[in-house]
């Protein structure tokens, strides 16, 4: 399993720009889908395994669900992730390769996330 790997920079320039005397810039990218979101979903799938639950679900536009998928899969939890359908979704290939269950939904992105907590609600999934 590949952890989360952030690396942080002084970033000297813009304390000269600034004035400030520390500036620190984190790099997300070395999170195994290389965003923040890993953050959030690995706690959320931990918390999921612990209450019992075989399924996790998500709205969402991209990052997070990607993120969601992978961390289901690494802790044997089925994925279900509530995508716009209007949404061009650059991770969509990513998330069914981690096993996800992608749904397309009529409406926007408030609408994926209202869904997917009725989803899991009726379904007793757990919500992220």
């Amino acid at each position: 399993m590949k952890h989360i790997n952030n690396l942080f920079f002084r970033a000297y320039g813009l304390e000269d720009l600034f004035g400030f005397g520390r500036i620190f810039i984190k790099y997300e990218g070395g999170n195994p889908t290389g965003t923040q979101k890993d953050r959030a979903a690995v706690l959320h799938a931990r918390r999921a395994v612990e209450k019992g639950f075989d399924t996790i679900t998500v709205g969402t536009c991209g990052n997070y669900g990607a993120s969601i998928a992978y961390y289901a899969s690494l802790n044997g939890l089925r994925s279900v992730i509530f995508v716009p359908r209007g949404y061009l979704l650059l991770r969509e290939r990513e998330m069914r390769e981690y096993g996800a269950e992608i749904v397309r939904i009529n409406g926007k992105y408030e609408e994926a996330v209202k869904l997917s907590s009725i989803a899991a609600s009726r379904n007793g999934w757990y919500d992220a």
